[in-house]
């Protein structure tokens, strides 16, 4: 990555499903490599041929233990947890990565293609050149959040 505005430092995104690029890469990566377990996901951003920084998003602490940088990333961790409060393991963030994936595919198909699942989503709270024609209607969103549907 070249730009800084284009890396989540919060591990929270990767854990609600709101970027799942890496964890993605990382089951594709197991799939074609069976021998091997991913112990670590991140990016290098790489500002010119002398500034090169490794930014940790997500990495197992027992498997890769010299990670250093953002402890949040840890897993399992006190940061990245599931529904209920519990550490999530490498497999699970990968297996719910996976599964958010699926379902947005197929809510895109069809023909949901809704920004955020998060009614108080901070994405929503930053400048957007979208803004004029966004549809998003933050009561419906909690509707939906709290039974649990679909659009």
């Amino acid at each position: 990555k070249t730009g800084k505005s284009s890396i989540s430092k919060d591990p929270e995104d990767i854990r609600q499903g709101l970027r799942f690029q890496l964890p993605l890469y990382a089951l594709a990566l197991q799939e074609e490599f069976d021998q091997y377990n991913v112990v670590y996901g991140g990016y290098y951003l790489v500002k010119d041929d002398q500034n090169c920084q490794r930014i940790p998003q997500f990495f197992d602490r027992d498997a890769f233990p010299v990670v250093s940088g953002n402890p949040k990333s840890a897993l399992p961790g006190k940061k990245i947890i599931d529904d209920n409060g519990n550490p999530l393991t490498m497999a699970q963030l990968l297996e719910k990565s996976k599964r958010r994936a699926v379902q947005t595919t197929r809510s895109i198909k069809k023909g949901n293609f809704r920004h955020t699942h998060y009614p108080n989503d901070r994405f929503c709270t930053q400048y957007c050149v979208y803004r004029k024609m966004c549809q998003k209607n933050v009561h419906k969103l909690k509707y939906l959040a709290e039974h649990g549907q679909e659009e």
